[in-house]
């Protein structure tokens, strides 16, 4: 009977050592499957701050870039205005800064002189120039000795880069618009060809004798013969531009 007692009680101390190992692993795996949960919970987590952060930025832009001189004038206007705005920005920024500024530097003197040199109907009819108030050229010697050499190296330049430009102008514009243009300069010529006639007309129709001294009316219809010259040379130059790239895409198309 003792036996039979002693065996007893070793089999319920096994059973119940049995009931503790299978309680700790039950603790355990719900502990690991507590941790998976979290581990889930939180990738979710920065899931969604990816998705958000991405969803917050906006889209980029689209736009192709384009060369300037293939932009339209609007497109160059509205170009000259945002950089003028934010050279003028800058420039504020530097001087609250106490930092030396420089002036805003553009191109744009390039056309408004190229607008001044065109010729001057009111001067031709009335035969009275309006000289511009200059410093004393011979008293500084940062100037050239002769203000003609100036003038004339500075019209040369200008005509360069002017021609550079009137080129690329002439390169982005279609077959169409080549045509109207070509049109327009030939309506030019003509006009200054009928001026420059009424002129050479007026000037072989003076009473006055070569003999005698040249009057101012003379001197004045030279000065128009020559302004007349000098605008068709430039408008056949212009032409020959044109005929070459109508030649061109007559040729592509």
């Amino acid at each position: 009977m003792d036996e039979i007692a002693e065996s007893k009680e070793e089999i319920n101390e096994e059973t119940e050592d049995l009931q503790d190992t299978s309680g700790e692993g039950v603790t355990a795996s719900a502990n690991m499957s507590d941790m998976n949960i979290s581990n889930e919970s939180e990738s979710c987590l920065q899931e969604d701050r990816q998705k958000t952060k991405k969803h917050n930025r906006g889209k980029g832009r689209k736009h192709k870039w384009r060369p300037y001189y293939k932009l339209s004038w609007k497109e160059k206007d509205e170009l000259d205005d945002r950089s003028a705005r934010r050279a003028a920005k800058k420039r504020e920024r530097r001087f609250a800064h106490g930092q030396p500024v420089a002036p805003y530097n553009t191109t744009q003197f390039l056309m408004e002189d190229q607008n001044v040199r065109e010729p001057d109907l009111e001067m031709i009819a009335t035969g009275h120039r309006h000289h511009r108030e200059s410093t004393s050229l011979e008293s500084s010697d940062e100037f050239y000795s002769s203000p003609e050499d100036e003038e004339e190296f500075l019209q040369k330049e200008f005509s360069e880069v002017y021609e550079r430009i009137n080129a690329e102008r002439l390169n982005s514009m279609s077959k169409s618009e080549l045509i109207q243009e070509y049109i327009q300069l030939e309506d030019r010529v003509d006009k200054f060809e009928q001026k420059l006639k009424s002129v050479t007309e007026s000037k072989s129709n003076d009473t006055e004798s070569e003999s005698q001294p040249v009057s101012n009316s003379q001197s004045e219809n030279a000065e128009k013969i020559k302004v007349f010259d000098a605008e068709i040379k430039k408008l056949t130059k212009a032409n020959h531009l044109l005929k070459k790239e109508n030649m061109k895409l007559s040729k592509k198309v």
